[in-house]
């Protein structure tokens, strides 16, 4: 194998699910820009805004590309992960972030005209978000509860993830069940 073939794997191989939080952060940068472009109406920050709004959604795509991949090839790293009582909890930001893009396109993207199949981008990310949406918040509980690694100095905030994450969806789901969407 070349160099460049390893160096990729060793990536897919080390990726952990808090790395989709970078989609999420972005998208928050992006409405913070959007917002202060609007009021103080600056023109450079409502480009800035769209360039950011296009990262996070390049970012979801490719973590969750990557995720994939390192699903299909490292089977075991995953499941170390999922065992692990602090990592596991960060596998409900990848539907959480998928949930996120939906709002943002149905609140921004779509009144301002853009992205010429936004609805069926955004119920693409919501079935995304749903399937992963029941998954994850139920598997993620049960590995833990039978492993015997969890102990209760691990009990921390982060462990309301998931069931936060469940009404992000919900909250999704209200800006397409305005618009008539399914």
């Amino acid at each position: 194998m070349t160099k460049e073939k390893i160096w990729f794997w060793d990536i897919v191989k080390t990726m952990e699910p808090r790395w989709v939080m970078s989609s999420m952060a972005t998208w928050a940068v992006w409405m913070l820009t959007m917002i202060v472009g609007a009021k103080l109406n600056l023109l450079f920050l409502k480009y800035l805004a769209w360039i950011l709004a296009f990262l996070a959604i390049i970012f979801f795509i490719l973590f969750v590309i990557m995720f994939s991949l390192r699903i299909f090839k490292f089977p075991g790293e995953v499941k170390k992960d999922l065992s692990h009582p602090i990592a596991a909890n960060f596998f409900a930001w990848i539907f959480i972030s998928a949930a996120v893009i939906v709002t943002i396109i149905w609140n921004v993207l779509i009144p301002l005209g853009w992205c010429m199949n936004a609805i069926l981008v955004s119920k693409i990310f919501y079935i995304i978000a749903l399937v992963l949406g029941t998954i994850i918040p139920v598997l993620v509980p049960f590995i833990l509860t039978i492993s015997e690694k969890v102990d209760s100095k691990h009990a921390i905030g982060i462990w309301f993830l998931p069931p936060v994450g469940i009404f992000v969806l919900v909250f999704a789901w209200n800006f397409m069940a305005l618009h008539g969407i399914w």
